[in-house]
């Protein structure tokens, strides 16, 4: 902690950590917020409980996807659908059997219809 730099307020401080969190290291931000590293750790904690890390994140984002997109417009859409393919994934641990949920559903349909003429679902595409 620098004995040059008046200790910033928390809101001072979370505005100061939004501006530079890219650019300094949790001890730089410490030091030129007049603090010690522990009390920029617990307004960063705070800053992600409170959504601020959400809309950051969104705003640069927006920032960086403008920049490319006027630059380079197949790579800003490949790197939209690389993330967007990150972050669409299965949740862990579900087991779902397609196949035998359909031929439930068979089953359930012919006791309902009375109706004997429907064969047992075959997925085409086992990946």
């Amino acid at each position: 902690m620098s004995l040059n730099v008046a200790k910033l307020s928390q809101k001072a401080r979370l505005q100061y950590i939004e501006k530079n969190i890219i650019f300094q290291t949790l001890d730089e931000i410490a030091e030129n917020c007049g603090v010690n590293p522990r009390t920029i750790d617990r307004d960063i904690k705070k800053w992600k409980a409170k959504g601020g890390f959400t809309r950051f994140l969104e705003k640069e984002f927006f920032e960086l996807y403008g920049i490319e997109k006027r630059q380079n417009p197949s790579a800003a859409l490949n790197r939209i659908m690389y993330l967007m393919g990150k972050q669409i994934q299965q949740p862990p641990n579900v087991n779902i059997n397609i196949s035998n949920k359909i031929n439930e559903l068979i089953e359930i349909s012919r006791e309902d219809t009375g109706c004997s003429d429907y064969t047992e679902f075959q997925p085409s595409d086992t990946n």
